[in-house]
Order: C-alpha cells, then sequence, then structure tokens
C-alpha cells in the first residue's frame, strides 16, 4: 500500500498519542476495577470513536475475559471487532462458550455507494492484515496489548484518510474532418471521418474482378492448380473453395462471407458474392461485399487426351467367361455401373468372350479386381511386361496385366456335381439347378428343395462344368400341380404332370415329376426345362449318375408369352457402359450375326429382370421416356409381370434447372 508522507507523519503522531495511555485515556487507571469503560476519542478530522469495556479484573494494559470495541471514521465504514477469551474459574459472563476456544467476528458495512468499488477493495486488504495479526497474536495467548490493537486502528485510520481515485472524464480534442467537415475526434490521429473513409477507401483493389476456371467436357472436372482435376458440382462447397483459391489477392484482407449468385448453367459463367474486412487507415477498420466473375473455360485433362491415344495405359483387366451368351456380362455391366466401379477406366473394349478394362494406374486396376472377387465366382492372374529401363537411375517402367476369369456355370444352368464335392456339401443330390449367381454359386435340387453354397476357391480347386445351358431348355404346358405341403421360402414342392408343346395334338405323352416350383405353376401355364430323356449329354460326371433314379424332365421357370410389341416398348430401362468393339469389322457376315445374338441376349436379360424381383433390387433401373410409357400402358398384354414405378429412378443426366 502507498500513503502520502504527510498523512503517514501525521498518523504516526496520532499513534504515538493513543500509545501513550496516561496522557491521552485518564481512565485507564481505574479500569481495574471491572467497571469503567472509556466513551470516545477525536485525534484528528477523521473522527474516530473507540469504545472499550472490559468484565473482568485484569492489569489496565490488556483485555483478557471478554472484551469488545469498535471504531468508526469519516469514509462511511464501520467495523466491530469481538474477541472472546474462556473466562476463569471466577467469572462468569452470558454468552462466552465455555469451551475454551477463542474468536474473532466482525462486520463491514457502506453507507455511500460512489466509491463501493475502491473502498471494499482497500478495506479487504486492511482487513485481512488486521485478522492476521490479531490471530496470530491471539493464537499464543489469552491477551492482546492495547500498543498493539491501537497500532492497528491507527493503520485503518491512515486508510480511510487515503484520497481515492475518480474516474474523470479527459478534455477530448475534436478536429473537423477533411473532405465533408464533420466533427469528430482528434486524438485518433485520423483526419477523414468514417464514412468518408468508407466511401473512398477501397480495401479490395487488388482483388480481381474476373477469373478462368479449366474444365474438361468429357469427365466433366475442374482443374485445382497445379495439375490435380476434381469433380465438383454446380454451387456446390468444393466449387466455392476452387474459387476462392484462384483468387491472388484475397489473403491481404479477412473474409468474412463468400456465396454464389445463380447464372444460367449454359452460360458458363459463375458469379461469387464475396465480404472481406480490411485496414484502410490506422486502427480503423471496413467492410466491404464485391463480385467475382468466373469463366469457364473447356479443355482437356491429361487422363482424357490419354484415353485418346494408343498405348498409354500402364495396367488392364481381362474378364473373360467361356460360355454361349453375354447374360453374365450384362449383369455384371450393372452391377460396375451401380457402385461406380468404372470411374477411373481410361478405355473399355468389348471383345468376343469379354471386356477389357484399360487403367493408368496398376492401383486402379487393383481396384477393379477386388470389386469383381466380391460380386461374382472369379479367379485372377497377374502378369507384367518390362516397357522401358534406365540403366544408370535403375528405375523400370512396366504394364500389368490381371487376368480373371469367371466360373463358366450361369443362372438357371443344370449342373451334375462331383460326388466327393456332393457329400462335402451336406450330402446334396448331384443333379441340381443353379438358383443365384453372386461371390458364390448357389444350387438346389428341385426334388427335394435342398440348397447349397460353393463359394470360389472350392469351385476353382475342382471346377466341373455345366450339363445343359439356358438355350437348351424347352418349352412344356403345365397339365396339374399337387402340392406335397414341403416349403422353403419361395420355394413349394409340388408334384407336376407335364407335356411337351410340340407333342401337343401329335401324341399323349405325359411326364409326371417332381418340382420346386408349386407355388408359381397352374394347370394350363408354360413353363421352361430341360428334357433329359431325349438328350444326347456327353459329360462324364453324367456317366458316373445312376440314370435309372434320374427325373426325365427337370423344370426351371414359368414361361411367359410377350408380345413383340411389349419388348419392345418398356416403360424402363437400363444405362450401358461406352464400350469399343475390338476384332470386329460391322461389315462382315459374322458381325452382323453376333450383333442379332447379343440383341437376343439383351432381351432375355431384361426378361429375368421382370421377372425376378430379387434380381431386380441389384440393379439400377430408371424411367423410360414418356412415348415408350405411353405405348406400354396402351398394350393389352397383362400376362407378363411388369415393373412398378417405385422401382425406377429419374435419369438425374436429363434433369434441367427450370
Amino acid at each position: 500500500m502507498f500513503f502520502n508522507p504527510v498523512r503517514t507523519i501525521k498518523f504516526s503522531l496520532v499513534l504515538s498519542l493513543l500509545t501513550t495511555r496516561n496522557s491521552i485515556f485518564p481512565s485507564f487507571s481505574s479500569m481495574t476495577d471491572g467497571r469503567s469503560l472509556y466513551e470516545y476519542v477525536r485525534p484528528s478530522k477523521s473522527m474516530v470513536v473507540i469504545r472499550f469495556r472490559s468484565f473482568s479484573s485484569s492489569s489496565s494494559d490488556s483485555f483478557s475475559a471478554s472484551s469488545s470495541f469498535s471504531f468508526s471514521f469519516s469514509c462511511s465504514f464501520w467495523f466491530s471487532f469481538s474477541f472472546s477469551s474462556p473466562p476463569d474459574s471466577s467469572t462468569s459472563l452470558p454468552g462466552v462458550d465455555s469451551s475454551g476456544s477463542s474468536t474473532l467476528t466482525f462486520l463491514v458495512t457502506s453507507r455511500s455507494a460512489s466509491c463501493l468499488r475502491f473502498r471494499s477493495t482497500m478495506m479487504k486488504l486492511t482487513l485481512s492484515f488486521v485478522v492476521s495479526q490479531i490471530k496470530a497474536r491471539t493464537s499464543c495467548t489469552q491477551s492482546i496489548s492495547y500498543s498493539s490493537l491501537f497500532q492497528l486502528i491507527a493503520s485503518l485510520i491512515i486508510m480511510s484518510n487515503y484520497t481515492h481515485l475518480q474516474n474523470t472524464p479527459a478534455q477530448v480534442a475534436t478536429v473537423l474532418c477533411c473532405n465533408c467537415g464533420v466533427p469528430m475526434d482528434g486524438s485518433s490521429g485520423l483526419v477523414m471521418c468514417h464514412d468518408c473513409i468508407k466511401l473512398t477507401v477501397d480495401i479490395t483493389e487488388g482483388i480481381p474482378r474476373e477469373a478462368n476456371l479449366s474444365f474438361c467436357r468429357n469427365c466433366e472436372r475442374f482443374l485445382q492448380p497445379p495439375t490435380q482435376w476434381i469433380r465438383c458440382a454446380l454451387e456446390s462447397r468444393e466449387l466455392l473453395a476452387l474459387c476462392l483459391r484462384k483468387l491472388k489477392g484475397l489473403n491481404k484482407v479477412r473474409l468474412v462471407d463468400a456465396s454464389f449468385i445463380w447464372t444460367e448453367p449454359h452460360s458458363r459463367r459463375i458469379r461469387v458474392k464475396l465480404t472481406v474486412q480490411g485496414e484502410a487507415m490506422a486502427n480503423t477498420i471496413i467492410q466491404q461485399t464485391f463480385e467475382v466473375e468466373y469463366v469457364v473455360v473447356a479443355m482437356q485433362c491429361a487422363d482424357c487426351a490419354k484415353s485418346y491415344t494408343t498405348n498409354t495405359w500402364r495396367a488392364t483387366v481381362q474378364i473373360r467367361q467361356k460360355v454361349a451368351h453375354k447374360r453374365t456380362f450384362l449383369y455384371l455391366e450393372q452391377l460396375i455401373l451401380k457402385h461406380n466401379a468404372h470411374v477411373d477406366t481410361v478405355n473399355i473394349q468389348e471383345t468376343k468372350d469379354g471386356l477389357d478394362f484399360f487403367y493408368a494406374q496398376k492401383s486402379h486396376a487393383a481396384k477393379m479386381v477386388e470389386f469383381l472377387t466380391a460380386v461374382a465366382p472369379v479367379k485372377n492372374k497377374r502378369s507384367e511386361e518390362l516397357v522401358s529401363q534406365d540403366i544408370h537411375s535403375g528405375s523400370s517402367q512396366y504394364k500389368f496385366t490381371f487376368s480373371i476369369e469367371l466360373a463358366p456355370i450361369c443362372r438357371d444352368d443344370l449342373v451334375v456335381l462331383p460326388k466327393k464335392l456332393a457329400h462335402s456339401l451336406g450330402n446334396i443330390t448331384r443333379l441340381v439347378l443353379c438358383s443365384k449367381v453372386s461371390s458364390m454359386l448357389h444350387f438346389i435340387d428341385p426334388s427335394t428343395l435342398q440348397t447349397a453354397d460353393l463359394n470360389a476357391p472350392q469351385y476353382w480347386r475342382s471346377p466341373f462344368p455345366t450339363l445343359l445351358d439356358a438355350t437348351q431348355m424347352v418349352e412344356f404346358i403345365v397339365l396339374d400341380v399337387e402340392p406335397t405341403g414341403d416349403i422353403r421360402g419361395k420355394n413349394v414342392l409340388a408334384d407336376v404332370t407335364v407335356s411337351r408343346a410340340s407333342d401337343l395334338g401329335t401324341n399323349d405323352q405325359t411326364y409326371y415329376i417332381r418340382s420346386h416350383l408349386g407355388a408359381i405353376l397352374h394347370p394350363g401355364d408354360s413353363c421352361m426345362g430341360y428334357f433329359l430323356t431325349n438328350t444326347n449329354l456327353n459329360s462324364d460326371l453324367w456317366d458316373t449318375l445312376d440314370t435309372d433314379n434320374t427325373p426325365e424332365v427337370v423344370l426351371v421357370k414359368k414361361h411367359y408369352e410377350r408380345k413383340s410389341k411389349k419388348s419392345k416398348y418398356r416403360n424402363w430401362k437400363l444405362k450401358r457402359m461406352a464400350k469399343e468393339y475390338n476384332e470386329m469389322d460391322d461389315a462382315t457376315r459374322q458381325a452382323r450375326q453376333e450383333q442379332e445374338k447379343a440383341e437376343r441376349d439383351y432381351e432375355l436379360f431384361l426378361q429375368e429382370l421382370e421377372e425376378d424381383e430379387e434380381l431386380r433390387q441389384t440393379v439400377n433401373m430408371y424411367k423410360a421416356p414418356t412415348q415408350a410409357q405411353f405405348e406400354s400402358d396402351m398394350d393389352d398384354d397383362d400376362e407378363a409381370p411388369e415393373v412398378g414405378l417405385d422401382e425406377l429412378l429419374d435419369e438425374m443426366d436429363e434433369m434441367t434447372i427450370s
């Protein structure tokens, strides 16, 4: 604490007078009788009033049993200290604890609200000092001397006469604005008011109002300097971040807000509204809003340029399947489109037995191989070819080839399992149908509804061919259906009486068989199946079977009559990948036959999607144009199943903002 030296000397004299009890306090000599008291004393203009009272006989220089005193002064604070000590055996005082503990209590009140904050702070420091001194003294003895008590009181008197600081408002210099003449504060050092600064100073002077964005039309990606190409949707956060990076002077100001202004998509213009803050003059921050227009410049990225150049790929994935149809690749194409597994391809070529995918990086090809392994029973083999080698640095350039072979077993194929494999699959019947193909092969015994799953590693350890495929099925007419009561999933076991459709009107030959299609077959329906009695089978596995216990006919699926007009106009469609035809000449007869065969396989694949709801859930189907939907509604052929509109998606590529 800091005091005025003059006042310190003044109250030092007061302190010396207070410590001389005989000259200032003549009644102290009569305190030995236990009834004397001292009323008050006024040593200065501070109007200090001190009262003492003693209830026990002791020396005139101390309080012993129960003593109290109070004092007040002109700073409008009032203090009350009470000391209590255990009484002796000859004294009985009311309100004194007989446990022998010494206590100290005090009370502080303020009568002046104007200087409450300052005074309370100073008096807290003083009181803490007083309490610590008194506690330090009372911890050793039961009495406190008058001289020490008066020294503490004098300290409080000095604090009461301390001149408190007052917040006096300083005189503010006023100057006139050099531009408009409005009075303003001159202590800031400015010669122009804030309104004039906003009108005359431009903090966005170094920020360009126009810029260019490079855009590849083929892959629809934007260039992020220096060489990275990224996909950004219109008015997306990624595109906004790319636009802000193109502005060179934006780091000199503080960006507050940024948003797009709508522009017509075909205008090739992107407008962005920016709000920035910056320092105009000394300690003057202003905020301004401006617009930047970006021109979308069309160009070709390096990846697309390589796709139009021969022998620029680094890795290729060759997918092959040794079957007589393309339905497996049609389904695989839809899976690739649904999961966007073709986004990194440089080029796609269609060959006679499969597809070739070309990639600019080896990692992209490896990613495609992982996808194929997850959706189909495949085996792969990798090979590499040395392209170039630097003998000085030891670096080499290779081209990698991943050969993928699909299992030659497709849906609805009739197969004969090897005896050892059938025993390991739960002792299932060896003559089974392939009901589903995914990463595993799913088989079902049509005569018992027993099922088995065969994974790809098990199949490729002991591969086996198909006995009959879908192209060799024969149409049958259902004459009678008797369910046996066995149900497993969607399959219901039933005894069915059928006859070949070609035998109607020529002979009365019928076949009594057991089938898993009891839930969907009714008398008079048509169904497709394999006619084993009149078929010449060239298979070693078939020769090992007991032909006496093999069925004559194996029904596969129900057949729906479709008109040509119905198949031409559908209310849905599928997306196709853009492929290049390799080793084919459209002018040759073989090319035309291959084209007709491909169209026939595609139509069969579409019919499978219409008939199987579970298969439709694995592909993306889109709404057809309005004309095709109208033609489909006018068709009166209601026998074939149809795809509901709730299963179709809107083609987003054809949607525009109106």
